[in-house]
């Protein structure tokens, strides 16, 4: 969770701001006005924040935690940005805007912008947010909402906890109108002297220091919370006893916080500072919101006596400040916070032995090393990284910028540390860093106390970047350990902020960062350096530089392409020169969080620009930079933005990153970014930001990635030989896999990434299991497995040739394979293969029942039952089922007589150019009139062993157990039927089976499938604790029951008409709907909980948001791990897959 002790808004600082005079440069290639304006750019960007508090699929806490970060800051935008607009404009020192506007035609543009999005704010709150606050049970409420005994309880509590900090301020002819602070909250009070019968006004300030939402005693299983100034404004008779109490209203100032200090005359930085802080509370004012219920006479009086105009006055409904769900954002309930996240060590930084020490001036000297936080932990790399250097003995100096400290800083505790040892020791601290100056002061003068030299960097320029430099004697030299960052040395911040750190004994970067930083404690910065890029002399001048070679190597017919991943993106020279790259054809792709003036997709300009914001659990902090230089990737990350302030008034520096395994990390990072499936935001060429991957009018956020592969077999002279792939790029050896393309299902992303990695078709046979893990991005990767047979003829014409993704594919046997295969991962997934190998459950053959589509409804027809036609829908869904059914190789297709259930099968009959065999067997007409066969049927194609496909109605194959008592079709009223029994030969195992059908609604798949297949085997293990048994776990990821995928098979959904489902309707826990979905009613799903997306054709299912309704037991989890059985949740038609083992 994001708090605001610690936000960044990408917001600039007093003289560090960016309202330089930006006339678009000359250049006949480049058409006018081919900028967005930053300041409305920033605006979208914070209503991409309110988006997320918007999106019903984020915990409600974490929605509230949104709010009040949309609120903070829309807060620091008007203290900065506004504030500096102004000043200039009184000033006369005003300049025409990035787009060329006037600054008084920007304020109209802001003011209109930021009433509209303040509104939206409250709306969000109101009429969402707090609503699904009290479903959970934390309801904030009013006072005329509140029973007496409550409103006894509050009032002692105000008696005792709020009267004695209030202070009314009258406003008469002896009493002026009273100060007002920036960001105060605020009653004003019309009162009436019943004495003189005189109206007077009061203002009177919410304490700041007292909780902003009361908790209101009372018992129950919720919580219940009263707005702070709600509770003082039903006691304001105490505060003005004698008088009546006329009215009272809440208002809220926001005052300009800019700040100037003149270094060249300022002989004592930190006193200028000091003196500065203080003024600051005595800023103009800027912003006025009121309640929407202020009457006119008060608020005319406000305007009077603050100086503002109707422009700068925000009529908002609803409670004032915001900023206060904070508090409640904080509030203890787990199952409403995004799952918690522990930061894992860096691999090559995890100590040797499990409770031993980390060397981690050994594992840097073994190579580079990136790390990624906050996947990855700060204590045990940074932190460690200097902690270790203070008590090492061997270490002579450390020099370290430090920008923003948290308050108990343990950065700042090594460097005392080290310099009380004896170490010499320099901090660059950089006091201006805004709204973290007086806390920079504090640990300025501490570190100095301690013998620390301290240096306030250049005159005129802010020290930004992130660096540390350790100087370490080793075998009588003096060998330099670098590191580089995209993030502050703050503890607290790396917990919350996306950001990168590199760790190098490269003596190149070592005397870049040994001149840097002789250079900062001096005089000017002058030198070029090797590996880095240094602003503000040769930043711009280099990723120039870099940008120029890509369009010459695209003109060239070479390997081209840009790659940027900024806060922000406003500097018009990078802008023009990556405009003019795309003119040449490089590919250019931006990943942007907050501000952007680049216009993308415009025909000859920038149709080869891509622009993406990402926003979510973390705050994406880190800077990238990624040339493809003609196949000799060139890469840097560090801490500049592509701003003016960054490259013209900062200090900035880059690293070039160099190890090909860390520069494959941020190529998988961007890729992952720029995918289709990515929640994102997409920019268009007019500004507008427009959401993709959404649900309910929100991006849906932390999604996980899917992919599907296969553990490929033959049997050779008898023996088990599973195929591996080389790859080339990664170098090393592994399973054939990949992820899931928009709108197929898991089990057609197995066959084609098998077929295009090996060039061997086959058919999916017993679900092997699933593999997890976490990505540089922190999403989860979840990959599912299937067993897959390679016949001969399959390998005879395999079309493989070696490739610059596959070097070779091999067969070996099974423990060969396991020594050869690169990941833990994969090897689980092999170890679960050769259980099933043991189990004798690997040569399947699939029998598929298939329920018709959507047909038109009974009611709605006049004609004969058995004529029912499929719906415009239930086309489409027999179209999209073809693909999933053809992955697990049906061959064969057997319907029902009855219309819909014949054109359900069409498609997939003219896929295989195979006829359709009809059988009134399994029709639903002969089931409820009791003449139904289904045993003989599934029976005989069963002895066959053969794949094939049933189609037919709601009972036709499962209900014809009971015909003198049919269930009632349709919806929830099929729940109470049983399954029609079929004989099986002896021998014979079911190794995977699930049934998704209303008639498995009050039973388990094992019942349902005993019934169906009397004689059969079932082997019944849960994977979460190894019994054997039909109930659900009333807690936990992975329970199941009964045939679960642990016994090798698992039901993969082909279910055309499912309209609403529950967790067990979900096929091996993922996205396999996505084509068996298409057209689903998106409203449906709410009820749920499980979290959807569309994406054209379909629907996937998010695993971090589902609620589970089990049979027995309600419980909420995860379906990353095997879901339960029971407990379906369908309306409409459904199917079932049965896996049949040959014994």
């Amino acid at each position: 969770m994001i708090e605001h002790d610690v936000l960044d808004a990408g917001l600039g600082d007093a003289d560090d701001d960016d309202f330089d005079e930006a006339v678009e440069a000359a250049d006949e290639q480049l058409p006018d006005h081919r900028y967005l304006d930053r300041e409305i750019s920033w605006l979208a960007f914070n209503q991409r924040v309110l988006e997320l508090a918007e999106d019903p699929t984020v915990p409600v806490l974490e929605r509230a935690n949104f709010l009040a970060i949309f609120a903070s800051n829309l807060d620091e935008f008007f203290m900065v940005r506004v504030a500096g607009l102004k000043r200039r404009i009184v000033t006369g020192l005003a300049v025409p805007t990035n787009v060329g506007r006037a600054p008084l035609d920007v304020l109209a543009d802001i003011s209109a912008e930021a009433h509209r999005l303040q509104l939206r704010h409250a709306a969000a709150w109101t009429g969402q947010v707090r609503p699904a606050l009290a479903e959970a049970g934390i309801e904030v409420v009013s006072w005329d909402s509140l029973d007496e005994g409550s409103t006894t309880r509050l009032t002692e509590y105000f008696q005792r906890n709020v009267f004695p900090v209030l202070m009314p301020l009258a406003v008469d002819p002896a009493h002026p109108f009273p100060y007002i602070s920036g960001l105060s909250l605020n009653l004003a009070i019309r009162i009436r002297n019943a004495r003189t019968g005189r109206q007077e006004f009061a203002r009177l300030k919410v304490p700041p220091m007292l909780p902003r939402f009361v908790e209101v005693p009372g018992e129950g299983p919720g919580v219940r919370y009263l707005p702070l100034e709600e509770l003082i404004s039903n006691h304001l008779g105490d505060l003005f006893p004698g008088m009546e109490v006329l009215d009272h209203h809440a208002f809220r100032l926001t005052r300009n916080e800019d700040m100037t200090i003149e270094e060249d005359e300022t002989e004592n930085l930190i006193q200028a500072l000091e003196a500065e802080l203080l003024r600051r509370r005595f800023g103009p004012p800027i912003r006025l919101e009121i309640t929407d219920d202020m009457d006119d006479l008060t608020r005319d009086l406000l305007l009077s006596e603050l100086d503002i105009t109707d422009q700068e006055v925000y009529r908002l409904p609803g409670t004032l400040d915001l900023r206060g769900l904070f508090d409640l954002s904080r509030i203890d309930r787990p199952d409403l916070h995004y799952p918690p996240h522990v930061p894992k060590t860096a691999l090559a930084f995890q100590p040797a032995e499990q409770n031993g020490r980390a060397d981690l001036f050994g594992a840097i000297r073994k190579g580079d090393v990136l790390v990624h936080h906050p996947y990855e932990s700060f204590a045990t790399s940074v932190q460690a990284f200097l902690e270790q250097a203070a008590r090492d003995p061997h270490v002579l100096a450390i020099k370290q910028t430090l920008y923003r400290t948290s308050g108990d800083s343990p950065i700042v505790q090594a460097l005392i540390d080290a310099a009380e040892a004896g170490k010499q020791v320099l901090a660059l601290v950089e006091v201006k860093a805004r709204f973290d100056e007086a806390n920079n002061i504090v640990w300025a003068r501490k570190l100095e106390k301690a013998g620390v030299h301290v240096v306030y960097g250049l005159v005129g320029l802010k020290t930004h970047c992130k660096l540390a430099l350790i100087i370490r004697e080793e075998e009588g030299r003096l060998r330099h350990y670098s590191h580089v960052g995209t993030g502050n040395y703050n503890p607290k911040t790396s917990r919350i902020y996306e950001d990168f750190g590199l760790f190098t004994v490269d003596d190149q970067v070592g005397r870049d960062l040994t001149r840097l930083f002789n250079e900062l404690s001096g005089y000017a910065i002058e030198k070029k350096f090797k590996r880095l890029l240094v602003a503000p002399l040769h930043l711009r001048k280099g990723l120039l530089r870099h940008i120029e070679r890509e369009r010459t190597n695209a003109l060239e017919g070479k390997p081209s392409g840009v790659r940027i991943k900024v806060n922000s993106m406003v500097d018009e020279q990078i802008i023009d020169a990556l405009y003019r790259a795309s003119q040449a054809g490089v590919p250019v792709e931006v990943w942007v969080r907050g501000i952007c003036s680049i216009k993308p997709g415009v025909s000859g300009m920038s149709e080869n620009i891509r622009v993406r914001s990402i926003l979510g659990r973390y705050l994406e902090h880190s800077r990238i930079f990624a040339f493809v230089n003609d196949g000799d990737p060139q890469v840097f990350i560090g801490s500049a933005d592509m701003m003016h302030r960054n490259l013209d008034r900062r200090v900035e520096a880059l690293v070039r990153v160099v190890d090909p395994k860390q520069l494959q990390e941020l190529s998988d990072l961007f890729d992952l970014a720029m995918d289709e499936g990515t929640s994102s935001w997409h920019l268009g060429s007019e500004g507008e930001w427009i959401p993709q991957a959404t649900f309910a009018g929100g991006p849906v956020t932390d999604t996980a990635v899917y992919a599907a592969g296969g553990v490929v077999w033959r049997l050779v002279d008898g023996k088990y030989r599973v195929l591996l792939i080389h790859r080339t790029k990664y170098r090393d050896v592994t399973l054939p896999k990949g992820k899931v393309d928009p709108g197929e299902t898991l089990a057609e992303t197995a066959v084609r990434e098998i077929r295009e990695e090996t060039g061997i078709r086959v058919a999916l046979g017993v679900p092997v299991g699933i593999s997890r893990y976490r990505m540089p991005s922190s999403r989860t990767k979840i990959v599912h497995y299937w067993a897959a047979e390679a016949t001969d003829a399959s390998v005879r014409t395999s079309t493989f040739v070696p490739n610059k993704e596959i070097a070779a594919i091999e067969w070996v046997g099974l423990k060969k394979a396991r020594k050869h295969l690169s990941y833990p991962v994969d090897i689980e997934i092999l170890d679960e293969f050769v259980r099933l190998v043991d189990e004798q459950a690997l040569p399947t053959f699939p029998i598929v029942a298939l329920r018709h589509a959507k047909a038109r409804a009974r009611d709605e027809w006049d004609g004969a039952d058995v004529a029912r036609p499929l719906t415009t829908r239930g086309r489409k869904q027999a179209n999209a089922i073809v693909g999933p059914l053809l992955a697990f190789g049906i061959r064969r297709i057997v319907s029902s007589p009855a219309e819909r259930c014949v054109r359900t099968v069409v498609p997939l009959s003219a896929a295989l150019a195979q006829r359709v065999l009809v059988s009134e067997a399994i029709s639903q007409d002969a089931w409820e009139e009791g003449r139904g066969d289904a045993r003989s049927v599934i029976g005989e194609r069963v002895r066959a062993r053969k794949p094939v496909l049933l189609g037919a109605g709601a009972g036709g194959v499962l209900g014809g157990a009971h015909p003198r008592r049919p269930p009632r079709v349709g919806h929830r009223r099929d729940r109470d039927a049983r399954a029609a029994g079929v004989t099986v030969p002896a021998g014979v195992r079911v190794a995977w089976a699930r049934v998704a059908d209303g008639a498995a609604r009050r039973t388990t798949s094992r019942a349902v499938l005993a019934g169906l297949l009397p004689g059969a085997t079932f082997v019944a293990r849960c994977p979460r604790c190894g019994g054997a048994h039909g109930r659900v776990h009333a807690r936990g990821t992975d329970a199941a029951v009964s045939v679960s995928y642990a016994d090798g098979w698992a039901f993969a959904a082909v279910a055309p008409g499912v309209r609403r489902l529950g967790l067990d309707a979900v096929p091996a826990g993922a996205a396999g709907l996505a084509r068996v979905l298409p057209g689903g009613d998106a409203r449906a799903w709410a009820r749920v909980e499980a979290v959807l997306k569309a994406d054209g054709r379909g629907l996937t299912v998010d695993p971090a948001r589902v609620r589970v309704v089990g049979d027995s037991a309600s419980w909420s989890g995860r379906i990353d791990d095997d879901p339960p059985f029971t407990g379906w949740d369908l309306e409409g038609p459904a199917g079932v897959l049965l896996a049949i083992a040959r014994g």
